[in-house]
C-alpha cells in the first residue's frame, strides 16, 4: 500500500488498544457498513422539519395523521438535541416510557397528566420508526441503523368491542349540543369508527347510505354503509349542512 511497515504496525497497535477485544476486521466491516463519511449528518430538529415538508403534505395525508405525527416527532425533536445517528434505543425507550398525556375526553377537573398507556406508547414508537426509516432513505442515518427496531413494543390487549347501550345513548344525546349530535348519531347507529367520523363531511351522507372514501377509512379502502331508518330520522334536520360532520 506504500505505507511504511513501522507506520502500519503503529496504526494497528493503536487500533487494537482502542478496540480492546473487538477484532480490527469487525470494526472495519462496521465502519464500511455505516460509512459516516457518506451520510448527511443532520440534527433531529432539522430532520423533523424536512420530514414534515416532504412527507406530511395536506391533501396527500389526512389532517388527523399529520397532526398526530407532528405532535410526536416535534416533541421528540425538542427533547433530543443531537444528531439523528446519535439517537440510541435506550434513550428513546426511556423517553417514551416517561411521557405523560391528558385525556381530553374526561371532565376538566379530571384532566391531569398521566403516563401513556401501552397502545399510545406503541403508536409513538411506530411513528418514530417511520421517521427514522425515512431518514435511512435520505442517508441521514445508515441503512443498518436499527435503534428503533430493537425496542420491544408494549403488548396491547384490545378489549372486546361493546356497543353503546340505550341508556348510554340517552345520556350522550342529552349532554351533546346540536353541533356534536350528528357525530353521536353516526357513531351510534352507523358503526363508523371515531377517527373516520372525525374526518367525515356532510357530502358523504346520502339519502340512503354513507359513502366513505379511502382517504377517510382506517383500512384505506372506501366503503358504503346503509342508513338505518332511525338514523335517517335523526339526521333529517341536518340535511342542509355543509363541511365537517
Amino acid at each position: 500500500t506504500g505505507t511504511p511497515l513501522t507506520v502500519a504496525v503503529g496504526e494497528w497497535l493503536d487500533a487494537k488498544k482502542k478496540l480492546g477485544d473487538i477484532p480490527v476486521a469487525v470494526a472495519v466491516g462496521y465502519y464500511l457498513q455505516h460509512r459516516p463519511d457518506k451520510l448527511t449528518r443532520t440534527t433531529v430538529k432539522d430532520a423533523a422539519a424536512l420530514y414534515f415538508a416532504e412527507e406530511m403534505k395536506p391533501g396527500e395525508v389526512s389532517a388527523v395523521h399529520i397532526r398526530r405525527v407532528k405532535g410526536v416527532v416535534s416533541r421528540f425533536a425538542s427533547d433530543f438535541s443531537k444528531f439523528m445517528d446519535e439517537v440510541g434505543s435506550d434513550a428513546v425507550k426511556e423517553w417514551v416510557d416517561h411521557l405523560k398525556g391528558i385525556n381530553y375526553q374526561q371532565s376538566k377537573k379530571n384532566r391531569v397528566p398521566k403516563p401513556l398507556g401501552p397502545r399510545t406508547r406503541k403508536n409513538h414508537l411506530n411513528i418514530l420508526s417511520a421517521f427514522f426509516n425515512w431518514a435511512k432513505v435520505k442517508k441521514i442515518v445508515p441503512k443498518a441503523f436499527d435503534e428503533l427496531e430493537c425496542i420491544e413494543r408494549p403488548r396491547v390487549v384490545a378489549p372486546d368491542p361493546q356497543p353503546w347501550q340505550p341508556a348510554e345513548m340517552v345520556k350522550l344525546l342529552a349532554a351533546a349540543d346540536d353541533d356534536f349530535k350528528p357525530y353521536v348519531f353516526i357513531r351510534g347507529f352507523a358503526g363508523v369508527r371515531a377517527d373516520e367520523a372525525m374526518r367525515m363531511t356532510w357530502d358523504m351522507v346520502g339519502q340512503d347510505h354513507i359513502r366513505l372514501p379511502a382517504s377517510v377509512t382506517k383500512t384505506k379502502g372506501g366503503r358504503v354503509i346503509p342508513l338505518a331508518e332511525n338514523l335517517k330520522a335523526w339526521i333529517a334536520d341536518y340535511g342542509q349542512r355543509r363541511g365537517r360532520i
